[in-house]
C-alpha cells in the first residue's frame, strides 16, 4: 500500500472511513503489555541478585540463558554505565505511568522500583566522586572504568577532574536526575542537576568525546578525528524535556531549543545545503568543514537516529507547550522547529523502512540510496512508534493523520512479530539481519534494553493516544 508521498508499507487492518477505533485499542493495548511485562521483568531480575548491585538485563532473549559471570563482555563482572544511566531514567519514568494506567496492582511494584533507584543512584554518585566526577563506559562491579587491548584483555582507564565529559556521563547524568527527583532526595537531585548542566557545557563546546566501544565492525561509533556527531545534543534534547518538566524553568526551554535547532541547521539537508541529498536526509556525521563525513565515497546516515530525533523533540516541544512558559520568540521557534519534524520523519522512514523484513536497517548511504549495514535493530521502531505518533497528534490534515497511525501500527505489528519474544516476557531480540533471521551482532551493548528505548518511547505512544481517545482495554 502506498500512503502519503510515497511512503510504503504492509497492508493491515484499516477500515473503510479512516482507522478504526478498534485498531487504536488493540494497539494501545498490546503496547501497554510490553511495558508493564518488560519493566516488570527487569525488577524481578533486580530482586533475583540481592548480592549484584546494579541493573542485570544479562541473559540471552533468544534462548532465555544466563550469561556466564567470566564472559568478558556479557558476564556480570562487566558493568555498562550506559545501561545504568538509561536505566534509572526509565524505571523513574515507569512509575507515574505504573500509578496512571495499572493502579493498585503496581503499589508493590513501584515500591521495588524506588528501591533499585536509590540503589543505584548511591552507587553512581559514589563512583563519581572516585573518578573525578565521570562515569565510564565499561566498569568492574567496584565502578573500577576500564577497556581492552587488542589482544582482548582489560586495560585500567583512568579518569580524573581534567578528563572530559563522555556519552556515559551523558546518560548517567539525566538517568540521576530523573531517579533524583522521583525518590525526593534533594542532595543528589542538586548534585545530578549540575551534572546535567556540566555535560550539556561539554556538549556545546564540542569538548565532550565517545566512550562508545565498537562491538560491530559495520556499526562505525566512537571517537575520530575529523568526524562529529549529532548524538550528543539529540540525547541531551531529552534531558532538557526532563528538567524542563521538574523544574518549569524558562533556561531549559532555551537549551533545548538550541540542541534542536543546531541538529536542524547542520545535520538535516534543508534549502539544498548538501547538493548531492535529498531534501531533509540525516547525515549521521559531519566533517571539519561542517560537510557530510564521507568515506569510501559513501555518506552515512542512521535512519532510526533520525526518526529519534524526531520522537525527543517532539517530546520536548510538547512539554514545553503544556508548562505555558515560553516567550513570544520562543513560542515561533517551537512552531517552525514543528512545521519541520514531520518532513525529516517522512524521509526517513522512506530511506530506513525495509516493508519486506519488517525492520529499519542500520545505516543508509545518502549516495548511492541503499543501505550499507542492513542490519535492523529493535529500539528504531518504539522510537518510530513515538515519532509518527507525535507527528499524528500536531497534523491538521485527516489524510496525513490516517497515514502517520498507519506507520505506527505497521511498526507495532513488525514488533510484535519480528522481535517481541513472548516467552521471555515480552522482552525484545536486539537485532535481525538483512535477510530478515536473528542477527548475532551488538548493535550498541550487550545487555538488553532496561526499559529505555523500548519502554520510555511505548509509554510516550500510549499517553499520545490517551490524550486524545478515551481508550479501554
Amino acid at each position: 500500500m502506498n500512503v502519503d508521498n510515497n511512503i510504503c508499507v504492509s497492508k493491515s487492518k484499516f477500515g473503510s472511513h479512516g482507522y478504526e477505533f478498534n485498531d487504536i485499542c488493540g494497539m494501545v493495548s498490546y503496547l501497554k503489555e510490553i511495558i508493564y511485562s518488560n519493566v516488570s521483568s527487569v525488577v524481578e531480575r533486580c530482586d533475583k541478585h540481592e548480592d549484584y548491585i546494579w541493573i542485570d538485563t544479562k541473559y540471552n532473549v533468544i534462548d532465555g540463558l544466563e550469561y556466564q559471570i567470566d564472559d568478558k563482555i556479557h558476564g556480570q563482572n562487566t558493568i555498562y554505565a550506559w545501561i545504568q544511566g538509561r536505566g534509572i531514567e526509565a524505571l523513574a519514568g515507569h512509575i507515574s505511568y505504573l500509578k496512571k494506567y495499572h493502579g493498585n496492582e503496581s503499589t508493590a511494584l513501584v515500591g521495588q522500583i524506588r528501591n533499585i533507584l536509590k540503589l543505584i543512584l548511591f552507587q553512581l554518585s559514589k563512583i563519581r566522586a572516585q573518578c573525578g566526577g565521570h562515569v565510564y563506559f565499561f566498569m568492574d562491579q567496584s565502578g573500577t572504568p576500564f577497556t581492552f587491548d587488542e589482544s582482548g584483555n582489560r586495560k585500567p582507564t583512568v579518569l580524573t577532574t581534567q578528563s572530559p565529559y563522555n556519552f556515559s556521563d551523558l546518560f548517567c547524568a539525566k538517568g540521576m536526575y530523573a531517579a533524583a527527583k522521583t525518590t525526593e532526595n534533594h542532595d543528589l537531585a542538586s548534585e545530578a542537576r549540575k551534572y546535567c548542566l556540566d555535560v550539556t557545557k561539554a556538549i556545546q563546546t564540542y569538548t565532550i568525546v565517545s566512550d562508545q566501544y565498537q562491538f560491530d565492525k559495520n556499526n562505525p561509533v566512537g571517537q575520530v578525528t575529523g568526524r562529529k556527531s549529532h548524538a550528543s545534543f539529540m540525547i541531551q534534547i531529552g534531558a532538557m524535556a526532563l528538567m524542563v518538566s521538574h523544574e518549569k524553568d524558562n533556561s531549559f526551554v532555551e537549551t533545548g531549543l538550541k540542541l534542536i535547532e543546531y541538529v536542524l541547521d547542520n545535520y538535516v539537508n534543508t534549502k539544498n545545503k548538501f547538493s548531492k541529498l535529498e531534501e531533509f536526509d540525516f547525515v549521521e556525521f559531519l566533517d571539519s568543514e561542517n560537510q557530510p563525513w564521507s568515506q569510501d565515497g559513501k555518506i552515512i546516515s542512521d535512519p532510526g537516529h533520525a526518526l529519534e530525533f524526531v520522537g525527543l523533540a517532539f517530546k520536548f516541544t510538547d512539554t514545553v507547550k503544556r508548562l505555558r512558559i515560553t516567550d513570544c520568540d520562543q513560542k515561533n521557534r517551537l512552531c517552525r522547529i514543528e512545521s519541520v519534524l514531520p518532513k525529516i520523519f517522512k524521509q526517513n522512514f522512506r530511506n530506513g523502512f525495509q516493508p519486506q523484513l519488517g525492520g529499519i536497517c542500520k545505516l543508509f548511504d545518502l549516495i548511492t540510496r541503499n543501505p550499507i549495514n542492513s542490519d535492523m535493530p529493535w529500539w528504531s521502531l518504539p522510537e518510530t512508534i513515538r515519532a509518527a505518533l507525535y507527528c499524528w497528534q500536531n497534523e491538521p490534515s485527516v489524510s496525513a493523520k490516517q497515514n502517520y497511525l498507519e506507520i505506527a501500527n505497521e511498526c507495532s505489528r513488525c514488533f510484535k512479530l519480528n522481535y517481541i519474544v513472548s516467552e521471555r516476557d515480552m522482552m525484545p531480540i536486539q537485532n535481525r539481519c538483512g535477510d530478515g533471521k536473528i542477527a548475532h551482532t551488538i548493535p550498541a551493548i550487550p545487555d538488553n534494553d532496561p526499559c529505555y528505548h523500548t519502554g520510555l518511547s511505548l509509554i510516550d505512544s500510549v499517553e499520545i493516544i490517551s490524550n486524545l481517545f478515551t481508550v479501554h482495554d
